[in-house]
């Protein structure tokens, strides 16, 4: 069979026909083939990519294309109804027809989010996408019957036995949306936030608050570890390892969020601090081999309202005494205590110009 031929045959799905609808850019191009076999696809160029069922990447777009999920039993109707939501259970098709089984170009104009099924619940990470999709469609609303279904669900299910490391995936994707607030926020009204984060168990004005930092710094950056760092600032300090933990965040994330965790108090006095108290600090923020973690640091803290200049004076003296030139200051033999002083006098003579 052609290429051009197989390519006749497919149907566009999911979040690319949501997305074409809402006239918002489509960056992933998925597609559902039927009556087509795995071999046909190999001799037209295609490469399989799917271990749990057959998923292929087309041979010049690389766009995944996808067997339907047991072929001889299903159709294509009842695959959309197997998803997650009504506005992700469309299929469009070569000339641009939509196939909606569940009706979600309905939802699409009424704002909704409601689940497609009730074999939404054969995955409870689809709780956790719902919210994602609130963050990402900010007007939408969840529907009431989705409401009840998630109850339901949270009545008969320990949320807390979901692995960590799929939840954290539905948090990367909220954290690249512009409200990202609105994941914890949605998971807050269902009654599931606490369920699954119990770190996050704040009183109003706190949550409120965390709430507001992690959009304002979402409007800087959309960099996964500092939007972790600044939720994680909030919490209280035996509950940050805890969050890293369940959830396996990376050690780069985890480093800057303990960072800002311990230090954060400490910053907005860092001009007027022992000069041994900066040091440890450097040292804490492994100054001479991770520079960029004070950097990260710094944009964490200024976002909750410490002056520029304190990262000024911080980036100054790890300049200082990172590219210092030990053994041309020290006279005679180098000792731990020989540096120490070294490094006390550098930070008392920078401090003179602030």
């Amino acid at each position: 069979m052609k290429l051009e031929d197989i390519e006749k045959k497919a149907f566009l799905v999911g979040g690319a026909v949501r997305d074409k609808l809402l006239g918002l850019e489509v960056s992933d191009f998925d597609y559902v083939l039927i009556g087509i076999n795995s071999q046909e696809l190999i001799d037209a160029g295609f490469t399989k990519v799917g271990k749990s069922f057959d998923v292929f990447l087309h041979p010049k777009t690389k766009n995944e294309y996808a067997l339907l999920r047991g072929q001889n039993k299903y159709s294509l109707e009842e695959d959309l109804k197997a998803r997650d939501l009504t506005i992700n259970s469309m299929a469009m098709n070569y000339q641009g027809e939509i196939i909606d089984p569940c009706h979600g170009q309905n939802d699409i104009k009424k704002k909704i989010l409601r689940h497609s099924s009730d074999l939404f619940e054969q995955d409870l990470i689809r709780i956790f996408r719902l919210a994602r999709f609130q963050a990402k469609l900010c007007s939408f609303k969840i529907a009431k019957e989705t409401k009840s279904k998630i109850k339901e669900l949270c009545s008969k299910n320990d949320l807390s036995k979901i692995p960590g490391e799929r939840i954290l995936k539905e948090i990367e994707k909220a954290f690249k949306t512009n409200h990202p607030s609105l994941f914890f926020n949605s998971l807050k009204k269902i009654n599931v936030l606490l369920q699954t984060f119990p770190q996050l168990n704040l009183d109003e004005d706190q949550f409120l608050i965390a709430m507001e930092n992690l959009d304002r710094m979402r409007l800087k950056t959309d960099r996964f570890k500092v939007l972790m760092a600044t939720l994680l600032s909030h919490i209280p300090s035996q509950s940050v390892m805890e969050f890293c933990q369940r959830y396996k965040l990376d050690n780069p994330t985890m480093k800057l969020s303990i960072l800002v965790h311990t230090w954060q108090d400490f910053y907005f006095r860092a001009i007027e601090a022992d000069s041994s108290e900066i040091i440890h600090f450097l040292r804490d923020a492994n100054f001479k081999r991770e520079q960029s973690l004070t950097n990260d640091f710094i944009q964490v803290l200024t976002l909750k309202g410490a002056t520029p200049k304190e990262g000024e004076f911080l980036l100054e003296c790890q300049t200082v005494l990172s590219t210092l030139k030990i053994h041309k200051v020290i006279q005679g033999p180098i000792n731990a205590q020989k540096i120490e002083n070294t490094y006390l006098r550098e930070i008392e003579k920078i401090k003179m110009n602030y």
